[in-house]
């Protein structure tokens, strides 16, 4: 075998070590790059549509920051999602590598490398070749993280899987599920591997509570499990489980699931028995008829109309659930229930029959053959619903007569097994037992509706064992339905014991009642398996410092946990600003922030990440730096995997968490009080780096006006333009981007235009092309046919870009000034003045 030369796992190792002799960036630095990466940020959010094309300016201008700010893990991040959404692999991959030397810990930077590494191999040998070195010791050593090697093992093991290699697609498998218990994708795919291959029931039950337990929030899971319980006869166990995924669902607002509710009903009839399950509807319909009784009774005592109130006779149970009562009436033989539960599933199916037989004469009903079709098989399904329980009940059989005559035309063709099925019982329940029960006998073969009949005349003729026999095939070959709980209900009447389901039961149910009760607790409440802790760096801050939330989530459950937005730990956080000028509430619109922390592929017991966030990269940011000269105080809620509720609000998403930040100060800006003859000897007399920190006072005294004594003048603002526009040229690259991403737009005071006319003389591609998106806004614009005629590769398509999109109007250099965040003065003449 072709050995891979030995340096790539010194590669490997180099990129994952700390970054030696990082300098610190220094204050106007940090403040350069961020004010530079926020008009990245708001002219991408201020598209109307943000296309690729734009997210490639966005990251061309992060680039740019980060050529200022090396170091900053959070700008990189956010390189790293333009590059991604621009469809650039490269870019994506060299912002990698430059994360991974900055923060080893990153082990999904570190997975994208390794995959990337793999896939630029030529040949499925030479790949393969590359997974068992990186699986190997030499690699373990290089890849000291599990979960990342679990991924490469599966992707191996999916590529031997194509090549026909079996045996080696198995070891890999195995390894991959070995190596990273939460790795949902291994154990999906060894569950179902083993189980195809291996009809043992209960080890095709411990492979689907491995895949549980690397996703125990994923509802679908927990009814697989209930789903091998159920059709073994472990019917506590499977409504344990069941319960779990109806929580679950819950959790995810869904509610009113039919199918669901109507597994839930049965679970506990098969577990406590049918009279449960009728004193449980029993007693819902009487409070509920009781309820509406005093309500009418209230409504006329006091005169009022009643017309739209429902009377106790139409309260009833939904369609699906009066199925289910009268079959479990039917079942332990109460002839009483039976009664008035037939009369209630008549009363609610003949509403439905009818809407259906309106609609039926619409013209578009009429003109499509297909809606026709679906709309007469829904009639005969309700139809269906209340012969077959007449014939169980023996109630009505003349109506039976006639309604089966009518389905038949169209029912013999869907389904001919059970029309066969209630044409037998049909002729038996009018007597002609002689000719009905061969047909019925006939019938139990081929449909568990037929089964069911047969059992019932077999009973009634006195044969229980015929009877016995049809109901456990039923009970045994569909237990999680209604005809499947009656059987059951009715065999263990006549055989005085309980239905063995399989000879497997005893041992599915051990291995069911050993999944610890941890897993139950889990899809109760999110705090019960992980917790999440904010706090700020520093919660009073300098008026043009970035705050930085450090989030940190905590796996307190006691198995590995993965971490995604679509996983047990979600990484989608979203960050709403509440904030505060001069203690009065903003009124402009914040924006909620979004930002996806996962750095981690798994979290182990105790187990935590921490991500630092830039809370405020966009609008709020700016607008808390333009109002620098008052005191300034924030929070921010944040929501784990959020959700859009009613309207436009948010929460929290199912299984996650929420929290608040504490108090966020930002000390006020004294400069920016200062007198224009103040701020324009500073401009003229500050070294660089002072320079470039003044820049914010500067834009907050020409742009806010609820600075005391307003904002400046036009006057004063030439003044302050031509100055800077004098210093511009002699100013390093760093302090000349500070002045483009900083400084107001002649878009936003039309004084500062000189300002603009020097910025866009600019010369180097990589400033000239910052300049651009902040303050070109027509196509005419002569320093935007002077890009399009460079020969600067990303200077041509930053400007190539704004050309194509300058006549919508959209972008930073369109942006207005922020109004003022005092409320208006009252109109009228009484109103106190603030």
């Amino acid at each position: 075998m072709k050995r891979i030369p030995l340096p790539i796992f010194a590669v490997l190792a180099a990129l994952m070590l700390p970054l030696a002799g990082a300098r610190a960036q220094t204050q106007d630095e940090t403040f350069a790059a961020h004010e530079l990466a926020r008009l990245a940020m708001i002219d991408l959010r201020t598209q109307t549509e943000a296309t690729p094309a734009d997210y490639a300016i966005t990251a061309d201008l992060l680039r740019i920051a980060l050529d200022i700010s090396p170091n900053d893990t959070i700008l990189l991040r956010r390189l790293i999602e333009a590059e991604r959404a621009t469809g650039n692999e490269q870019g994506v991959l060299q912002a990698t590598r430059r994360l991974i030397r900055l923060d080893p810990s990153d082990t999904v930077a570190q997975l994208r490398l390794l995959s990337w590494s793999i896939s630029q191999k030529q040949t499925v040998q030479e790949r393969i070749e590359l997974y068992d070195r990186f699986l190997g010791p030499e690699g373990e050593r290089a890849i000291p993280d599990p979960a990342v090697r679990s991924r490469l093992a599966l992707d191996e093991a999916l590529l031997l899987r194509e090549q026909g290699d079996e045996r080696r697609f198995i070891e890999r498998l195995s390894l991959a599920t070995s190596l990273d218990s939460s790795n949902k994708e291994a154990a999906a795919l060894a569950s179902a591997f083993f189980s195809e291959r291996n009809p043992d029931p209960v080890g095709g039950l411990e492979l689907a509570i491995n895949v549980l337990r690397a996703d125990p929030i994923d509802p679908n899971l927990h009814f697989a499990v209930a789903g091998v319980l159920v059709r073994h006869g472990v019917f506590d166990q499977a409504q344990r489980f069941h319960d779990n995924g109806r929580r679950l669902l819950a959790a995810d607002g869904v509610s009113g699931n039919k199918k669901v509710e109507t597994e839930s009903i049965l679970l506990r009839w098969q577990t406590q028995g049918a009279e449960v399950i009728l004193a449980e509807f029993e007693r819902f319909l009487q409070l509920q008829r009781e309820a509406a009784a005093q309500r009418i009774a209230q409504l006329t005592e006091a005169g009022q109309p009643t017309d739209n109130v429902k009377s106790p006779d139409e309260i009833r149970l939904p369609v699906h659930s009066e199925r289910l009562r009268t079959m479990a009436a039917a079942a332990v033989g109460d002839r009483v229930i039976i009664e008035r539960s037939l009369k209630d599933l008549k009363d609610g199916l003949d509403p439905q029959l009818k809407a259906i037989a309106e609609r039926m004469k619409t013209p578009g009903v009429q003109e499509d053959p297909e809606l026709q079709a679906a709309l007469s098989q829904q009639a005969v399904s309700y139809a269906v619903e209340l012969i077959v329980s007449r014939l169980v009940a023996n109630m009505d059989i003349p109506k039976v007569t006639g309604d089966s005559a009518q389905i038949r035309p169209l029912f013999s063709q869907t389904s001919p097994e059970q029309m066969a099925a209630i044409d037998a019982m049909v002729l038996y329940r009018r007597h002609n037992v002689e000719q009905a029960m061969p047909l019925l006998k006939q019938n139990a073969d081929v449909s568990t509706l037929g089964a069911v009949f047969y059992g019932i005349a077999s009973e009634e003729q006195g044969d229980p064992e015929s009877a016995a026999e049809a109901y456990a095939r039923t009970a045994r070959f569909s237990p999680l339905s209604a005809l499947g709980a009656f059987a059951r209900t009715r065999y263990e009447l006549i055989k005085g014991e309980p239905l063995v389901f399989s000879e497997y039961s005893e041992s599915i149910r051990k291995v069911a009642e050993a999944v610890p009760d941890w897993i139950d607790v889990m899809t109760a409440d999110p705090r019960r398996y992980m917790s999440l802790s904010i706090a700020f760096e520093r919660s009073r801050i300098e008026p043009y410092e970035s705050p930085i939330l450090n989030v940190t989530i905590r796996n307190t459950s006691p198995i590995a946990l993965a971490v995604g937005s679509d996983r047990p730990i979600n990484s989608r956080l979203m960050l709403s600003e509440g904030m505060d000028i001069a203690s009065i509430p903003s009124g402009q619109a914040l924006s909620p922030e979004v930002a996806d922390i996962q750095t981690r592929l798994r979290l182990t017991p105790g187990e935590s990440m921490t991500a630092r966030i830039w809370p405020n990269p966009g609008f709020s940011g700016f607008l808390a730096e333009v109002k620098s000269t008052h005191r300034i105080r924030s929070r921010w809620n944040i929501l784990q995997g959020f959700v859009v509720g009613k309207g436009t609000l948010y929460s929290s998403g199912p299984m996650c968490l929420s929290g608040e930040t504490g108090l966020l100060v930002r000390e006020p800006d004294l400069m920016v009080r200062r007198s224009v003859d103040d701020l324009a000897r500073q401009v003229e007399l500050f070294d660089e780096d002072r320079f470039i920190l003044l820049l914010g006072s500067l834009r907050a005294a020409i742009l806010d006006v609820d600075r005391p004594g307003g904002a400046l003048s036009d006057s004063d603002t030439v003044r302050l333009s031509e100055i800077i526009a004098g210093r511009y040229p002699t100013l390093s690259p760093k302090a000349r981007l500070a002045v483009i991403a900083v400084m107001p737009t002649a878009m936003m005071r039309p004084s500062m235009q000189k300002l603009d006319d020097t910025i866009l003389a600019e010369t180097e591609p990589k400033i000239l092309a910052a300049a651009l998106v902040s303050r070109v806004t027509t196509a005419d614009a002569p320093a935007l046919k002077r890009a399009l005629a460079s020969q600067d590769p990303l200077l041509r398509e930053v400007a190539e870009t704004l050309a194509s999109r300058v006549g919508d109007g959209a972008g930073y250099a369109f942006m207005k000034p922020p109004g003022s965040f005092r409320p208006p003065s009252p109109e009228h003449p009484e109103a106190i003045q603030p």
